[in-house]
């Protein structure tokens, strides 16, 4: 081996030596925490819990009104939906339909959602992205490539429908939609319940998390950093660089993106159904309900280690976050924790009962839980609040940063959106209400656009 390779060789040892401890960090801290959960449940909780089933059994979020906020009416102009130009107009109606142009310049969101008709156009965006040499990302490209081939053909047509990068744009994947039909990606304009669908996952995307990108300080912490990228380099088991930082970018972004998966994942899965039933009126909204959320929790699997525990911890986190009797701050804290921790060990069992895994669902519920109590115009707002954070990564250790967002409920996203859903107010869809008793009663830090009276 000559000198250059052996400095390569022991560059790429040390790099993995340390992208090891990250992880092991990390674990650590979520086993931890896993402990901590089930320790102080009580499996009299599931006993407890069965006693609250005229609050928790009640699927009437699905037979609410929900008109269309502040006084509008639903949207008259149906989407034409061919190529990115027309996915563009979605950017005005979901302005329009919550006034946030009152706030915020509507700017932000115009960037592309471009409808993608091979695997190779879906995934490149990404691979641009990459800190990585040429022939690396021919070799990434490939690789995604035949995973998603082999994905979709293992699970019936299974994988990623869409993804979005901030400021960069939102990519959906057109070859997934026809997969093993027999019509190009261009013909699923002509079919209403394929069109539905790209439109659906342009919304849960775009005004999804790419909303919380492009107006939160958490999305701009995370932007800034590269934190976006590194989620989706780890969905894709890549590097984006080879370097001891970006390992540990990595790892944060894991730790963020796991206290943070009821709001963005939740707001996502939210906005998709509102816009959905508002805009084209169709689908139903919510996607979920608490009684099948209920019975997935009491159909774990027998093989789930301490399963009684698990069971009434997560049982005992639905009751904290959605009983109809005031609940103690430090219990919806407890409850997000059980939900975010334990829901995604038992991601594949959720998936397959729930249709998403359990942090979606709940999520959702506890944004149905935001439109009851103050109003859906108010919802998004709510997130921007609930996401309104900001932590100075170059400073702060993985172990710190889990502490942080394990102890003080202020600095976690997930709990501060499950205090704003059961906050009540004297009248609903008032933004600025909202964010004055968020500051004044929680002492939530609050984005000051929100504090004008509009």
């Amino acid at each position: 081996m000559d000198k250059t390779e052996d400095i390569k060789s022991s560059f790429s040892r040390k790099l993995d030596e340390i992208q090891t401890q990250h992880e092991a960090q990390l674990e650590a801290e979520l086993k931890s925490l896993r402990e901590s959960i089930l320790k102080e449940t009580k499996p009299s909780l599931l006993e407890i819990a069965a006693g609250y089933n005229s609050d928790l059994g009640d699927d009437s979020y699905n037979r609410r009104e929900s008109a269309a906020p502040g006084g509008l009416i639903p949207l008259q102009e149906r989407v034409e939906i061919s190529r990115s130009v027309e996915l563009r107009k979605l950017d005005s109606q979901f302005a329009q339909l919550f006034d946030l142009g009152d706030y915020y310049s509507t700017q932000r969101l115009f960037y592309p959602t471009v409808y993608c008709e091979t695997l190779a156009e879906f995934f490149t965006p990404i691979v641009e992205q990459m800190d990585i040499s040429s022939q690396a990302r021919q070799e990434a490209l490939g690789k995604m490539i035949q995973e998603a081939e082999i994905l979709a053909e293992e699970s019936g047509g299974g994988g990623v429908f869409g993804y979005n990068l901030p400021a960069v744009g939102c990519c959906l994947n057109g070859w997934l939609f026809v997969y093993d039909r027999d019509i190009t990606p261009l013909d699923a304009f002509q079919y209403p319940e394929l069109k539905g669908s790209v439109l659906k996952t342009a919304v849960h995307e775009k005004y999804g998390h790419g909303f919380i990108g492009a107006y939160s300080a958490l999305g701009k912490v995370k932007s800034s950093l590269g934190l976006d990228l590194a989620d989706l380099a780890q969905r894709y088991k890549f590097r984006t660089a080879d370097d001891p930082k970006s390992s540990l970018r990595s790892q944060q972004a894991n730790l963020l993106a796991m206290f943070s998966q009821l709001l963005e994942e939740g707001w996502a899965t939210w906005i998709e159904t509102y816009m959905a039933q508002v805009v084209l009126d169709s689908s139903q909204h919510p996607r979920h309900n608490l009684p099948a959320v209920r019975r997935a929790i009491e159909e774990l699997p027998g093989d789930v280690p301490e399963r009684r525990n698990v069971q009434a911890a997560l049982q005992g986190a639905l009751m904290a976050l959605f009983k109809k009797d005031p609940t103690p701050l430090t219990d919806l804290h407890k409850a997000v924790l059980a939900i975010d921790v334990l829901g995604s060990d038992l991601e594949e069992h959720f998936q397959s009962t729930l249709g998403q895994p359990l942090e979606y669902a709940v999520g959702e519920l506890i944004l149905m839980q935001a439109q009851e109590n103050l109003g859906a115009r108010c919802v998004p707002f709510a997130v921007l609040v609930a996401a309104n954070l900001t932590f100075d990564l170059s400073e702060i250790s993985l172990v710190d940063l889990s502490a942080l967002m394990q102890n003080d409920l202020r600095l976690n996203p997930d709990a501060r959106l499950a205090v704003l859903s059961r906050m009540r107010l004297g009248e609903k869809n008032s933004v600025s209400e909202m964010a004055e008793s968020a500051a004044a009663k929680f002492s939530f830090s609050v984005p000051p656009e929100l504090k004008r009276g509009h």
